[in-house]
Formats: structure tokens, sequence, C-alpha cells
């Protein structure tokens, strides 16, 4: 997973709790913030999906889902993803949504684009230093 979201390949110790307090601050501040996703039936820990503010001013939210290797594949992003889409839009009534990916991660881009995201640009992602491809999803566009 943080081959995606960094430049290493595994976050030290300190950096995943940095991590972890950082979303725990959001949920406090803004009420949104990646949730832990496990699974159903074994309670296995699946990855994380979620949203943070973009443009508070605007009404507009990120979405990001990250799930562990073993996962990939299985569906869990989607119904993850949608459910987050869902929650923006019906209970937070966000105006748009917006995601970035890594470029190489062409399962982000489906996904994103079954959702309903349009490709709008490339932006330059601070922690990894890509380009990455950006898209938006408008409340009018699914709901």
């Amino acid at each position: 997973m943080t081959r995606w979201i960094s430049n290493s390949d595994v976050l030290s110790e300190e950096e995943v709790e940095a991590r972890l307090a950082q979303e725990i601050e959001r949920e406090k501040q803004e009420g949104v913030q990646y949730w832990a996703l496990f699974e159903k039936d074994t309670d296995v820990f699946v990855g994380c999906c979620g949203l943070c503010t973009y443009e508070p001013d605007k009404n507009i939210y990120e979405l990001g889902f990250l799930l562990t290797r073993d996962h990939w594949g299985q569906g869990y992003a989607q119904e993850a993803a949608q459910a987050a889409v869902d929650y923006a839009f019906e209970q937070l009534e966000v105006s748009a949504l917006v995601a970035a990916h890594h470029p190489d991660d062409q399962a982000t881009c489906h996904i994103l684009i079954q959702l309903g995201f349009e490709h709008t640009d490339e932006r330059r992602d601070q922690a990894t230093g890509t380009m990455q491809p950006f898209y938006t999803l408008r409340k009018n566009s699914t709901h």
C-alpha cells in the first residue's frame, strides 16, 4: 500500500503513529477520515477508505482508499468507495468529490471511472513527487 502514498515501501512506526494521529484529528475536526475496513466474516483488516476536505469553502471533499495486497481484486475497494461516495452526497451533501491515484495504479483508475468520476487533469503529489491523474465527481453526475 505504501508505495502509492509515499516514497518508501515501508512506513516507520513513527510515520504510522503520525498518520493515525492525523486521521483521529481529522475525525474530530471535520467529521470524516479514512475508516478501517475489515472482512465481515473474519474481522481480518482489509485496508481503509474515506474522505477528507479538499476545498471546504466550496464543500468539495477528496475520496481515497487503500487495501492490503492480499485483498486486491476482490471488490472491497469498489464497495467501500461506493459507500463513501453515497455518504458524501447523501449525508454530508457535498457539492463534488475529487480523487487522484499513482500513475501506475490502473485498478484505482478503473474503480474511479466505474464510480462516475471524470478525469480532469494531472497534479503533482507532494508525498511521492509524481504527476497523478486527477478526477472529479459532481453531485448531479450520480445523485
